[in-house]
């Protein structure tokens, strides 16, 4: 199997993607997801790699790139007026009916879901009432406010964007690392907060690190003994 499609740079170790990578871990992933955010191309591509990790997972019969893969499948605007129409919508959950072809599941990515027109919109509202069977549907928008609230509510919503300070802050506390430890590591893990977490797990507190450079100098190879090879290297590239 190749390697999994991988996640956007902006938004890798991102506490919103952890959520979502433990969910797909543990086969919990809601069956319609609200995807939004300011950048239309990071939505897409978040979208493409949870694609990924649920076509081409244990018990799929062949593997294809996601935005190929005969499992997945895509709504978007059209016309002049650019919108989703209710045809268009109609002949997209004909094809989530159907069963997988070759992957355990079936997953519909809709593009722009605020360019629904009335029509459009209601149809499909019947369709998150009543998933398919094995199916994910993801929805992508960067106006989440424009979609009729009976939609949104019938979705698990994402935020894909960087977390500010405080809001890294607040998750790395949910997960239990003290406050003191999380804004002295969120320094040296250049704000991601999954990277802190795994540092905290990991048992590298922030005077592990403030002792790090001197060790470097002195050619003390014990200070990353507890360290794994690549969390060695890691560790050695923020210096």
């Amino acid at each position: 199997m190749t390697a999994a499609t991988p996640w956007p740079p902006t938004l890798a170790g991102t506490p919103a993607v952890f959520v979502i990578e433990q969910a797909i871990a543990r086969q919990r992933l809601s069956h319609s997801l609200l995807l939004h955010g300011d950048d239309p191309d990071v939505l897409v591509a978040i979208a493409l790699a949870i694609a990924d990790r649920l076509l081409n997972a244990k018990g799929a019969s062949a593997h294809f790139p996601p935005d190929q893969h005969p499992d997945c499948f895509a709504l978007r605007p059209a016309g002049k007026m650019r919108q989703i129409s209710a045809d268009a919508t109609r002949e997209l959950i004909a094809k989530v009916q159907v069963s997988a072809a070759v992957a355990p599941r079936k997953v519909a990515i809709l593009h722009e879901v605020d360019r629904m027109n009335t029509a459009a919109a209601n149809v499909f509202l019947k369709t998150l009432e009543e998933p398919p069977a094995n199916t994910t549907l993801l929805l992508l928008t960067t106006r989440p406010y424009a979609l009729l609230p009976t939609i949104r509510s019938r979705c698990l919503a994402h935020t894909m964007k960087w977390p500010e300070a405080d809001e890294a802050l607040t998750w790395l506390s949910g997960q239990g690392v003290p406050a003191p430890v999380a804004q002295a590591l969120l320094r040296s893990a250049g704000g991601r907060p999954t990277d802190v977490l795994r540092q905290a797990e990991s048992g590298l507190s922030p005077e592990w690190w403030a002792a790090l450079p001197k060790a470097m100098r002195q050619g003390d190879a014990r200070h990353l003994a507890d360290l794994s090879p690549p969390q060695a290297i890691d560790a050695l590239q923020k210096l």
